[in-house]
C-alpha cells in the first residue's frame, strides 16, 4: 500500500486518506475553472484548500512498511500518518 501526502503551497503535508485519482481530478477541474475551493479528506477531518492556477501542489508517494499496515488495521486505521501527534506525546514536556 501506498501512503499519499499533499503539499500545497510549501506548506505542511497533508495525508490523504481518500483515493488519490479523484483528488488530482478536483485539483486540475480546479485549476481549469480559474481556481476553487478543493475538499480532501485526511485521517483528522476534512480540509478545504483554495486551488489557483500558479500555485504549487506537490503529492508525495511513499510505500507503507507492512508493520505499519497490520498496526493500522489493527487499530481500525485508515493506514495514513496522522496530521498531528497524539496528546499522549505531549506528556514528556509535562503539558
Amino acid at each position: 500500500m501506498t501512503r499519499y501526502m499533499l503539499r500545497v503551497n510549501g506548506q505542511r503535508p497533508i495525508p490523504i486518506a481518500e483515493e488519490i485519482g479523484e483528488v488530482k481530478e478536483r485539483i486540475v477541474a480546479a485549476v481549469r475553472s480559474g481556481g476553487d475551493f478543493v475538499t480532501v479528506t485526511s485521517p483528522s477531518g476534512d480540509v478545504e484548500l483554495l486551488i489557483s492556477p500558479g500555485l504549487p501542489v506537490t503529492i508525495d508517494a511513499a510505500p507503507q512498511a507492512d508493520d505499519e499496515l497490520a498496526d493500522a488495521s489493527a487499530a481500525g486505521a485508515s493506514g495514513a500518518a496522522p496530521a498531528f501527534p497524539a496528546f499522549d506525546d505531549f506528556d514528556d514536556w509535562g503539558i
